[in-house]
């Protein structure tokens, strides 16, 4: 069972298996930087502010849990692992080489 979800489609599998398997009730936070700054600028104005904002945000949303585990592709993986610091693990993949004529 997701409690307090909101997972993107492709995670949604996954962290339901996850919680069929035994890992217990999950509480899932989806973050998006709309800016695409990267996380480093808040949401509007949008003065870039150095990831300060998102840094904030997230201590915020992780202190009530005994474990986080940050997931995320592309600039979803940067921010995982820049804020790692707020959670006991991460996982960070992105695609490389997806240009014309690259080999995986």
């Amino acid at each position: 069972m997701l409690l307090d979800a909101l997972a993107r489609a492709e995670w949604r599998g996954a962290l339901r298996a996850a919680a069929d398997a035994g890992a217990g009730p999950l509480a899932v936070a989806h973050a998006m930087d709309t800016a695409k700054s990267w996380y480093d600028s808040p949401p509007p104005p949008r003065a870039a502010a150095g990831g300060v904002w998102w840094d904030a945000a997230l201590a915020e949303l992780c202190a009530p849990y005994a474990r986080v585990v940050f997931l995320g592709d592309s600039m979803g993986a940067t921010a995982a692992l820049r804020f790692a610091r707020h959670a006991a693990a991460v996982v960070a993949f992105a695609a490389a080489g997806a240009g014309r004529g690259s080999t995986f």
